[in-house]
């Protein structure tokens, strides 16, 4: 089943302002990584399905990352994805966080994305170099084009780790928009207007109840802001080795000291008993993003980013919008697998209880199968369920 056949007038809808020869290589380029092509050029460019020589085919996908006007209409098409999820008015949940692109710490990813149900659907993305990673002036100017991509009079809330600081957090505000972060690291907090407190005081007090307190972060650039402690219930897990003990490396013990600690969010949002649950909860969908960025990288689950060479910023980036395009419609695919209840054929056991593969790659295991039947009106069930799902957290008032 090729994918544009049954999400035609999408692809179209999203793409309209493009060249149309430039349309078809995008075409071909996304029909290729969804029919299990790595993210690599020369992979693209050999599962082109076309009459060339896999040669010219992998010249075609070259010349795609290379193009200067796929570049500058990266914005018009993300706006385009954008629209078809959130409306004007509306006050979206969106995730903010940065990612790896190689081993090599050469290139870097900034993604901002909407919940939906166990992953994220891409909002607007950037790459940048080592130079220009987590600088406010980069954040700034990513703010600036998150709000070109989003429909008019949005007022989303964007959700961060501890990894975004308080000039972050300020420029949100100057948007007119709302945040909720985690503050982690050598940070004070002042809720009693006298005394500056270390934010690890505020660990002592966390409970799977969650908290709420009126103060201020930082010492140095304060921020007036409503602070929620939470600290949930441990879990039981282990990460073990290959011999089945705990894991004792270094490492293995950062993430599991990281995993015990208690959260400390900071939010613009007014809060109250029933609403810091509610903040905890919207904090949570963060790891959806995470979980988004191993169906992209990840050479075993997702599209293998993991193994591009490239290095040039404006290629890396037609690369992403490639992917995350492909990303987005085997997502789409994906519910309508389980609109049709068709998922479980693909499982390797016979759980029926909760869902066994991700619907990127359900979406993928359906493209490749000819027996599979997406008609439009699927399509439509299937933006209605997605949409449906992403207005339960825009909700997201407190």
């Amino acid at each position: 089943m090729k994918v544009t056949t049954s999400l035609q007038q999408t692809f179209l809808k999203i793409t309209n302002n493009i060249h149309a020869k430039r349309r078809m290589a995008i075409k071909s380029c996304v029909d290729s990584l969804l029919l299990d092509s790595f993210a690599t050029v020369t992979s693209i460019g050999r599962g082109i399905d076309s009459c060339a020589y896999e040669k010219h085919s992998i010249k075609r996908a070259d010349r795609l990352l290379s193009n200067a006007h796929l570049y500058r209409e990266r914005v018009d098409i993300y706006r385009e994805m954008t629209s078809l999820h959130i409306s004007p008015y509306s006050r979206p949940l969106i995730q903010v966080d940065w990612s790896d692109l190689d081993n090599r710490k050469r290139n870097f990813l900034i993604r901002a994305s909407v919940a939906l149900d166990g992953r994220s659907i891409t909002v607007y993305e950037e790459v940048h170099g080592m130079a220009t990673k987590e600088k406010p002036a980069t954040h700034k100017a990513f703010l600036i084009s998150l709000a070109q991509v989003l429909p008019a009079c949005c007022r989303p809330v964007i959700v961060t780790d501890g990894g975004f600081k308080v000039p972050w957090f300020k420029q949100i505000l100057k948007l007119g928009w709302d945040f909720i972060g985690r503050i982690r690291g050598n940070n004070y907090y002042n809720c009693t207007g006298n005394q500056w407190l270390h934010i690890s005081k505020l660990h002592e007090i966390a409970t799977p109840t969650p908290k709420y307190f009126i103060g201020h972060i930082t010492k140095t650039n304060p921020l007036a802001v409503n602070v929620v402690v939470y600290k949930s219930k441990s879990k039981g897990r282990k990460s073990l080795n290959n011999e089945g003990l705990p894991r004792k490396s270094k490492l293995a013990k950062q993430h599991a000291k990281s995993g015990r600690e208690p959260w400390v969010l900071a939010t613009s949002l007014i809060t109250s008993s029933n609403t810091a649950k509610r903040i905890v909860e919207l904090y949570k969908t963060r790891m959806q993003e995470e979980e988004a960025f191993r169906d992209v990288k990840s050479e075993r689950y997702g599209f293998s980013l993991n193994l591009h060479l490239s290095y040039k910023t404006h290629r890396l980036n037609n690369l992403l919008l490639l992917t995350t395009i492909a990303h987005w419609l085997s997502i789409i695919v994906g519910v309508c697998g389980e609109i049709s209840r068709v998922a479980r054929r693909y499982q390797a056991n016979t759980t029926r209880n909760k869902r066994v593969l991700s619907l990127s790659f359900l979406g993928r295991r359906l493209i490749r199968d000819k027996r599979f039947k997406c008609s439009k009106a699927l399509v439509r069930l299937a933006f209605e369920q997605i949409n449906r799902v992403i207005s339960y957290w825009n909700t997201c008032d407190a």
